[in-house]
């Protein structure tokens, strides 16, 4: 019985070792968790300032938790209004720029979709910009077994970019 259980165990480890699945990075889950835009029509955002500031104390409560640092909001990069045609359901898409002096003193955008009825609720999150689109294929980013370099000559990049006198005048004459 007892070589049963170690033949189900050794088993078991062997699926985990050598098939672990797909895991997607922080950026994927947080792109995804961002709502779909493809139902909704894009009006245009005016937002008060009550509202804004409703808004901006909301998110910045939200990523601090998110974060586990302090942040403080320092700019409004962009807002977008979203609204469903059927349902009437909007929300807001807004571009934040967002500074924390926690250890070294940091900058970094946050993108967040924002639902202000009946109350002011924070859907996602993400670091990206506000109208990111990952890239259909990631393969180039996730190759193993290409080897490092810890530098490139410079005198190589320098011989090969460096521009002779004619090849200067016949640019020159080509914008003229």
């Amino acid at each position: 019985m007892n070589n049963v259980y170690i033949l189900v165990i050794l088993v078991i480890a062997l699926i985990v070792i050598f098939f672990p699945g797909s895991k997607k990075t922080q950026r994927e889950v947080e792109v995804e968790q961002m709502l779909n835009t493809d139902e909704y029509t894009e009006k245009k955002a005016e937002i008060g300032h009550d509202l804004m500031n409703k808004i901006v104390l909301a998110t910045n409560i939200h990523i601090s938790e998110k974060y586990k640092k302090p942040t403080y909001i320092i700019e409004t990069i962009a807002a977008k209004k979203y609204e469903h045609p059927i349902t009437k359901d909007v929300f807001y898409r807004c571009m934040f720029m967002v500074m924390s002096r926690k250890g070294f003193a940091s900058g970094f955008t946050i993108t967040v979709d924002i639902r202000v009825k009946p109350s002011i609720k924070i859907h996602a999150v993400t670091r990206q910009p506000i109208d990111v689109e990952l890239p259909g294929d990631t393969k180039p980013y996730e190759q193993e077994g290409v080897s490092a370099q810890e530098f490139f000559k410079y005198e190589l990049v320098k011989k090969k970019i460096q521009v002779t006198p004619n090849e200067f005048k016949m640019a020159k004459n080509k914008l003229n």
